[in-house]
């Protein structure tokens, strides 16, 4: 059998495999796509399919095509057709073997287990008045960074286009590395912390499936994995609450205002991206309403925090009140 046959075999099978696959069901698959943001006024269905098939490439089957066939995906009519010598290229370099890929895997999710529970030992011993708590607090921002960063590039992998590098920082482990860099000059503060536990309390559970103690701890892990969504409230609730934190933290520690400032700007980003911040805004304004309606004498004050409302929609042309 000819190389170029065996290959094509290859991309066949993989592509037959690709279609079978249930991503319906697959938790890893729904967790990526739920860290993932398409851009307003994109094709979803379009934009789906390609992360579809570029999540299953990188994690389940390397020899699937990076491009759909041409019977899925009808390219624009002003796109020039792609050369023999261009189409040549794209296949000239040999792609990892499955055991290679699943080596890769396997590595990547050991080195991240890892890390969280470095970040979940440094940053719950962080929390407790310890000699050397500040201490335990950086070396958690330290781990958590470097966490992001591997998590961010195990699921997109090198951008190659601008649309890979806006997916990239739209990601909820970029938007968690930079909350990371503009609070590493900043006084440790304990609802940081609380913030960066919560994610790593998750993914180590999911990544703890499958290994040969995860059946002694399952009994731990289910009553944490039902709170889920409840955690990852409370935690946008403290992020809403940084910003004041910060601010009074100024006082005491001047440049905690120019801290202040730059999370109040990835505040504007997690609103975009994250339906936990668009709730606790929602809420913050339903209970400001609510306010004004049973306490008659403050309603001379609803004026000014609507003007106060409209004129921070427009800064960060959002809609606080959805």
């Amino acid at each position: 059998e000819s190389p170029a046959r065996a290959v094509l075999h290859s991309h066949t099978m993989a592509e037959e495999e690709f279609r079978a696959f249930d991503f319906e069901h697959s938790t890893e698959w729904n967790e990526y796509l739920g860290n993932v943001l398409i851009p307003p006024g994109a094709d979803v269905e379009r934009a789906t399919r390609r992360l579809k098939r570029k999540w299953f490439k990188r994690n389940i089957n390397s020899d699937l095509p990076a491009d759909e066939p041409a019977s899925e995906s009808s390219p624009p009519q002003n796109e020039a057709p792609q050369s023999a010598h261009s189409h040549a290229h794209s296949h000239a370099a040999p792609s990892p073997s499955p055991q290679q890929s699943s080596v890769k895997r396997a590595v990547v999710r050991n080195a991240l287990l890892l890390l969280n529970l470095a970040i979940l030992v440094q940053g719950v011993l962080s929390l407790f008045p310890v000699f050397g708590a500040h201490v335990f607090y950086r070396r958690a921002m330290y781990c958590a960074m470097v966490t992001y960063i591997v998590s961010a590039f195990n699921a997109f992998g090198i951008p190659r286009s601008k649309m890979d590098l806006g997916q990239m920082f739209i990601d909820a482990n970029a938007q968690y590395l930079f909350m990371c860099v503009v609070m590493i000059t900043s006084r440790p503060t304990s609802a940081f912390m609380i913030i960066i536990l919560v994610p790593a309390v998750y993914q180590t559970i999911s990544l703890i499936k499958g290994k040969f103690f995860a059946k002694y701890i399952v009994a731990v892990t289910k009553p944490v994995a039902a709170r889920r969504a409840q955690a990852f409230h409370t935690s946008a609730i403290l992020e809403v609450s940084m910003v004041v934190l910060l601010v009074v933290q100024g006082f005491s520690y001047p440049q905690s205002f120019l801290v202040a400032f730059m999370w109040a700007q990835l505040l504007r980003i997690r609103y975009l991206c994250s339906t936990d911040i668009q709730q606790v805004f929602a809420a913050i304004n339903r209970q400001f309403e609510a306010l004004f309606v049973s306490i008659p004498m403050l309603s001379f004050a609803r004026p000014g925090y609507v003007r106060v409302r409209g004129w921070l929609e427009k800064l960060a042309r959002v809609d606080l009140r959805r």
